[in-house]
């Protein structure tokens, strides 16, 4: 049986999220875990970069983690499903999203 995944914010902090232009930002009293002092601010053009990021640092035993091996799980699911071509497009398309945020093999 699998461990369920924390999602990553509450719908407090979900809901707390508001944009200005082309930067998002979490509003201060939805930063529990952070210094209320800092504010973090993300927009279009860095987004994939904290995203990479932001996977690099999570602990490897983390659920949320994307690692190399589940890439490469979802494009042995893809190969292995020869009678379903738009399945296999749309794995394939999952593992190469969750490969752009990981550094190099």
């Amino acid at each position: 049986m699998s461990e369920t995944i924390k999602p990553a914010l509450s719908a407090f902090q979900w809901n707390s999220i508001r944009r200005d232009g082309d930067v998002w930002t979490v509003t201060p009293t939805a930063q529990m875990p952070l210094d209320p002092a800092s504010l973090p601010r993300v927009s279009r053009a860095n987004a994939a970069l904290y995203l990479a990021l932001a996977n690099y640092v999570l602990p490897d035993a983390d659920p949320r983690k994307i690692t190399h091996n589940m890439v490469d799980a979802l494009r042995n699911i893809a190969e292995d499903s020869p009678w379903d071509e738009s399945l296999g497009l749309v794995v394939n398309g999952i593992a190469e999203v969750l490969e752009s945020y990981l550094p190099p093999k």
